[in-house]
């Protein structure tokens, strides 16, 4: 897992990257609306506060592969904590620049699931 990090962090533009990165977080499911995303920013924020959930990565983990601050902050808005109530999780999504456009793909994502 931390090499495709690592492989993201030098190709940040290349899309068939994060691509990858996305399918090996995902082994079971697929969020393709987060893919979709336009911003290539806005990609790897999606696909890599999944990564921190669910893996053993952290923040500082992503700073030492070389992610931009701006990068880091947004998958930081994004993580979800247990001890966070939802409403305090959501004012940090909604503060942070990149991570809003994420949660309203990862939220239509959830949706279209439970459909």
């Amino acid at each position: 897992m931390e090499d495709a990090a690592s492989t993201v962090a030098r190709d940040r533009e290349e899309l068939p990257e994060v691509r990858l990165l996305h399918a090996a977080v995902h082994r079971e499911h697929r969020h393709p609306q987060r893919v979709t995303l336009a911003d290539p920013e806005d990609q790897i924020a999606a696909v890599l506060h999944d990564a921190i959930e669910d893996t053993d990565l952290e923040l500082a983990d992503l700073t030492e592969a070389g992610y931009s601050a701006e990068i880091v902050a947004a998958v930081d808005s994004l993580t979800h904590r247990a001890m966070d109530s939802y409403e305090h999780y959501i004012d940090r999504v909604a503060a942070n620049e990149i991570a809003r456009p994420v949660k309203v793909a990862d939220l239509r994502e959830n949706l279209a699931n439970n459909l």
